[in-house]
């Protein structure tokens, strides 16, 4: 009869202890749903990260092909440069030394025009592309804002550094974007 007794209440309190630190369905369900949300959140931080990064970098890239393309500033330069050393060379060996002067004199003026109002043309679309940059970082910026409203239960430990690393980002790129307005406006006086 004791070891009946004995095994009863040893049954009951394993029953009883498993019963304690194995967690119900319902709290399994929880738990892997909370992960599942701070899983989306880490992932729909990261791509925010991502898009910023793609962003500066398509302005930079359009804004080097403005720069660089045929018949732009550098292009004339290089132009207006190479004719005037042709002429110096003259200069320099003594042939037609006035009438170089002369054309190198009518070179700059020309190409001075050209490259002036390509400069011109050039800055408007630099410009058009900062209010492109400007429109898509604050896109950015206020869907982060609506994403951590939407989700602030699940910042946390393991989020919390991605969300302040994505609102140094955005600090940064606001940084940047005000670097570049007071360059274009130093650059167009």
């Amino acid at each position: 009869m004791k070891t009946l007794v004995l095994s009863a209440l040893l049954g009951a309190t394993a029953a009883t202890a498993s019963a304690h630190t194995v967690p119900t369905a319902a709290a399994l369900e929880t738990t892997v749903s909370k992960d599942k949300k701070t899983e989306e959140l880490k992932s729909r931080i990261t791509l925010m990260q991502w898009n910023i990064d793609v962003v500066w970098d398509q302005y930079y890239r359009a804004a080097e092909n403005i720069k660089e393309k045929h018949g732009g500033v550098n292009d004339l330069l290089s132009q207006m440069n190479n004719l005037i050393h042709y002429y110096q060379a003259d200069i320099s060996q003594g042939i037609r030394v006035s009438a170089s002067k002369e054309a190198i004199a009518e070179i700059r003026e020309m190409y001075g025009k050209k490259i002036e109002t390509q400069r011109e043309a050039e800055a408007k679309e630099i410009a058009k592309l900062q209010r492109l940059l400007q429109a898509e970082l604050r896109q950015e910026e206020i869907s982060f804002r609506k994403l951590k409203r939407t989700h602030a239960a699940q910042i946390n430990a393991q989020t919390e550094p991605l969300v302040h690393a994505t609102e140094r980002q955005l600090a940064q790129s606001a940084a940047r974007m005000e670097a570049l307005k007071e360059a274009s406006a130093w650059a167009s006086l």
